[in-house]
């Protein structure tokens, strides 16, 4: 079992690392537009600093005196009205917004006039020594007529009459001793445990399992008492001896009616005999009450480490001793269970950058009765740091990623809020939650930080800890300065003194369901008791005297570690939603793990080895992922030393200089990175979808490209000339803009793509152009473009208002004029249609969706005879062509002949292609998407809007030409530049 535990983490490590390491960090010069800086930047100190300063003593202590004047058991109409209504108005109005979430869920509660009691009982039934129904009232704010009395969830009602037995805190072990030790019989008795060491639900379990007809759970002083028994509340904040603890006693968690699946309206609900509910009558007792059945019993005297506190000698029974050896233990519970509606609230800041990224700051808002302590301290705390975080909104702060904060229903009865809101939102939350930071309650003592993380917050938790003031005045006087100074002197490593011990999460409290279902990071914390005090837990834990009296008289004057742990909880919240990098530590998981596996084979080892099973094949997979986690680290420590590169003179640009090659780690919102080959630069986009940089300074100049290797140019007067190529690109010079990026194919280039007012013009048997290193085809207006540049003379090109006329053309030239203009004599190469003449404004234009041609018939190439209107020419290879009407920028084909057929294209726009012979197919084309063929490779790219994207080719090297604002997909050979990721 131990061994796959240790699997589990390795599995949940890899997961929890992949889900939180969000890797986007540029460093930006002083002189970029401020949007652009808080984009690409950590959020600034000075919110941290504030938030500090704005969280309030004197408002967690008002929050707490309203959330706790009354009892607020989930279900009841103070929990799920008053308060959870409270909370979402609060939200509503302060926040981005707020929503609730019902679930109708299995609740348990005891018989307000029939209530639980022990008693012992004689042959005759009269009964002696009956326990407290309600606790002693001590202080007048306990006196409410709401309180429910003493219970465990979930019981079945009964009366149970048997032998008393004593049997420790119920463990397993505990049980073996009394059934394997004594050969005791524990069929039918009624076992008396004390509260402590394992959940309260197994022990009940095991108590079901040995036999036991009921059992009696009670707190001994031993667990909850540190100092004297006559010294308790309310002269001191120990347990008195008319505390009883209240708690559920079912072993899972959600509702236990709908396992699995969220309880909404149109949810199927098991019936309650189907589901797996405690079988025997159970009810909690004051150690008062507990020592008037002990000091009775029988039998051999107890172990020395099952020896409480209380006055008397502990024997394990069973029975009671003479002259009470006829009489038994009577167990009275009238518990029931019943259906009720819970609420979650969810407070909502939405992040200004990455707004689907989620840091989530929970709190369970339901109580056994008042809850000053479980769960209102932390209630009380969430509040104050939700005010807190709203002002800030006030002044201009909105954080990267989206803030919720969560008051959770029921999670008392089994954390059955926050599990069923994971059954439903689970799909949404797994990927896009950067962590869960729970606060179950602020308060459980004055003396330490105590905090529960997976291994990959621990970095985090201690630098958060050391930004917090030390709320302990004498601590300060000791130089202990910060929460993180006492909480590493007190509790500090074993592994490591210099750091303080961070305990692992288990099950107890609403991180369970982000950490074991969805495998969300997580961390809880809270102050604690002074760790000299072996306690159970905080001694008034689940009892009626959990006051605002108890907090602000014995635990807290002055609120200040309540304002400690809110302002631990907001500078965590606050990195996490505002860093670019996050701060969480992969390597921590590695150490994390090898310290279990050694664990393991130390404790385990001669079991192990004597099945033949060796954890080797473990630990190995643990060194690779420490290995793995280092170098992951190595990598954002390099992005976190990014620098502006000045040289470059474009502003906005946020590049990382690798040698001397300018590399951008990432960009955002409408800025955008092209890499150069080998020449320092980076690109960025500034509007629309692509769009030129705003400004270049110096000899470079931008050239516009999404996501292809390009090459970084040196301004020539109007034109960019670039400097130097790499590679097998080269730059393609326009005219004074931004020209487009080509691939060398032989002596033939291809155009990736650019858009704004140029186009690509595809070459190469797809209708458009043919042309050599130095030159593409490009429109600027209209629907026809112009040749930017030749190095051969004879193109005229226009600058800007005229036309230009082509006086000849060479080798495998074309020029195609704009409509309007009086055509020129051309000719081309391969087996493409040849425009035998052209006169007045006709002219042939070998283009896919431009109106207006006329040719004549040239020996077997197809022949258009006239086009008007929208109709328009297509050539094909050597056979009759096809004509199309123009249907927006794509058309319908109406006819096909020869080796060319039409798809339909599911009634909506067409393609043409080619079906024989090495000419790529078209896979499928839907809406405005369109396929363009290309040589001799199959494959086709769509686009979506605006321009076309068409996905070019160079002798078998494809270049992924990205649609307007989509990327696109790339079919190419490892090895080559311009490999596109995925669409999305």
């Amino acid at each position: 079992m131990k061994l796959c535990q240790v699997l589990g983490i390795v599995a949940l490590g890899v997961a929890s690392f992949v889900i939180g390491i969000l890797i986007g960090r540029f460093a930006i010069t002083p002189d970029l537009p401020g949007w652009l800086k808080s984009m690409s930047s950590d959020g600034e100190p000075k919110y941290r600093s504030e938030l500090q300063k704005e969280i309030q003593a004197d408002k967690i202590e008002q929050n707490l005196r309203y959330f706790s004047s009354k009892p607020h058991i989930a279900g009841s109409t103070q929990d799920e009205d008053v308060l959870a209504s409270h909370i979402y108005q609060t939200w509503q109005s302060s926040l981005h917004g707020a929503k609730i979430y019902n679930y109708t869920v299995l609740l348990s509660y005891p018989n307000s006039t029939d209530p639980n009691y022990v008693a012992i009982v004689s042959s005759d039934g009269v009964e002696s020594d009956v326990s407290e129904k309600v606790e002693k009232i001590l202080s007048a704010d306990q006196n409410d007529p709401t309180v429910v009395n003493p219970f465990n969830a979930y019981s079945p009602a009964g009366v149970i009459v048997g032998n008393p037995v004593y049997v420790n805190y119920g463990a397993v072990e505990d049980f073996h001793y009394l059934t394997r030790n004594l050969s005791m019989n524990l069929t039918g008795t009624v076992a008396i445990a004390r509260y402590g060491k394992i959940f309260r639900g197994d022990k009940v379990k095991n108590g079901q399992t040995f036999g036991c007809a009921g059992m009696i759970l009670y707190s001994d002083p031993a667990d909850y008492v540190a100092g004297d028994l006559d010294r308790v509340f309310p002269d001191d904040w120990w347990l008195p001896g008319t505390g009883a603890q209240r708690g559920t006693v079912l072993n899972t968690d959600g509702d236990p009616l709908t396992p699995f699946y969220p309880a909404t309206k149109s949810a199927f609900f098991l019936d309650e005999k189907d589901i797996n509910l405690p079988l025997i009558p159970v009810t909690p007792i004051g150690y008062n009450d507990a020592e008037k059945y002990l000091s009775k019993m029988a039998g051999n005297e107890a172990p020395g480490s099952w020896k409480g506190k209380l006055n008397l000698i502990y024997r394990v029974g069973p029975g009671f001793a003479p002259p009470l050896e006829e009489r038994k233990l009577k167990l009275y519970v009238k518990s029931y269970n019943v259906k009720r509606t819970i609420r979650n609230v969810i407070g909502i800041i939405e992040g200004q950058y990455e707004a689907d990224r989620y840091v989530v700051l929970g709190n369970h808002r339901d109580a056994w009765v008042f809850g000053a302590i479980d769960p209102s301290s932390g209630t009380a705390t969430m509040m104050e740091l939700s005010r807190a975080m709203s002002r800030m909104l006030e002044r201009g702060w909105r954080p990267r990623r989206s803030i919720l904060f969560c008051s959770w229903g029921a999670e008392e009865y089994g954390l059955i809020g926050s599990t069923e809101w994971i059954e439903e939102m689970g799909k949404v939350l797994g990927p896009r939650t950067v962590a869960y930071l729970n606060v179950d309650l602020s308060l459980a003592g004055n003396s330490t930080l105590r905090a529960l993380a997976t291994p990959i917050l621990h970095k985090l938790l201690f630098e958060a800890a050391k930004k917090v003031e030390n709320p302990n005045p004498e601590e300060v006087k000791a130089g202990r300065k910060t929460v993180f100074d006492t909480w590493v002197a007190n509790m500090p490593s074993s592994n490591n003194p210099s750091i303080p011990r961070v305990g692992d999460l288990g099950s107890g409290s609403d991180y369970s369901a982000f950490l074991q279902i969805l495998g969300i990071s997580a961390a809880d914390v809270r102050y604690t008791y002074d760790q000299k005090y072996a306690l159970s837990s905080y001694p008034m834990y689940h009892s009626v005297y959990e006051t605002m009296d108890l907090v602000s008289r014995l635990m807290d004057r002055g609120f200040k570690y309540h304002q400690a742990v809110a302002r631990l909880w907001g500078e965590m919240a606050l990195r996490l939603s505002d860093d670019v990098i996050l701060s969480l530590d992969c390597v921590q998981y590695a150490v994390t793990m090898l310290r279990i596996i050694s664990d393991v084979e130390e404790a385990y080892g001669p079991l192990l080895h004597s099945k033949s099973i060796t954890p080797d094949s473990v630990k190995e997979a643990a060194k690779e992922f420490e290995a793995a986690a280092q170098a992951l680290h190595r990598r954002a420590e390099n992005v976190n030393k990014v620098k502006y590169v000045p040289s470059l003179g474009v502003p906005g640009c946020m590049c990382r200089v690798s040698g001397s090659l300018g590399v951008c780690a990432e960009s955002r919102g409408p800025w955008v990175y092209v890499p150069s080959l080998g020449v320092p630069g980076c690109m960025c986009r500034v509007s629309g979808s692509l769009g030129v940089c705003a400004e270049s300074r110096g000899p470079w100049v931008y050239v516009p490209s999404l996501g292809v290797p390009g090459c970084m140019c040196r301004v020539s007067g109007s034109l960019g000339v670039c400097a130097e190529s790499r590679g097998p690109w080269v730059y393609v010079p326009s005219l004074g803009v931004p020209g487009c990026m080509c691939r060398v194919s032989g002596s033939l280039g291809v155009c990736a793509e650019f858009l704004g007012p140029w186009v690509y013009v595809p070459s190469l048997w797809v209708p458009g152009c043919m042309f050599r290193v130095s030159g593409c085809m490009c429109r600027v207006s209209g629907s026809l473009g112009v040749c930017s540049e030749s190095r051969d003379p004879g193109c005229m090109f226009r600058v800007s208002g005229s036309l230009g006329v082509c006086s000849e053309s060479r080798g495998p030239w074309v020029y195609v004029p704009s409509l309007g203009v009086p055509g020129c004599m051309f000719r081309v190469s391969g087996s493409l249609g040849v425009c035998s003449e052209s006169r007045g404004h006709r002219v042939c234009v070998p283009s896919l969706g431009v109106p207006g041609c006329m040719c004549r018939v040239s020996g077997s190439l197809g022949v258009c005879s006239e086009s008007r209107g929208p109709w328009v020419y297509v050539p094909s290879l050597g056979v009759t062509g096809c004509v199309f009407r123009v249907s927006g920028s794509l058309g319908v084909c109406s006819e096909s002949r020869g080796p060319w057929v039409y798809v339909p294209s599911l009634g909506v726009t067409g393609c043409v292609f080619r079906v024989s012979g090495s000419l790529g197919v078209c896979s499928e084309s839907r809406g405005p998407w369109v396929y363009v063929p290309s040589l001799g490779v199959t494959g086709c790219v769509f686009r979506v809007s605006g321009s076309l994207g068409v996905c070019s080719e160079s002798r078998g090297h494809w270049v992924c030409v990205p649609s307007l604002g989509t990327l696109g997909v790339c079919s190419e050979p490892p090895g080559y530049l311009g490999k596109c990721s995925e669409s999305i």
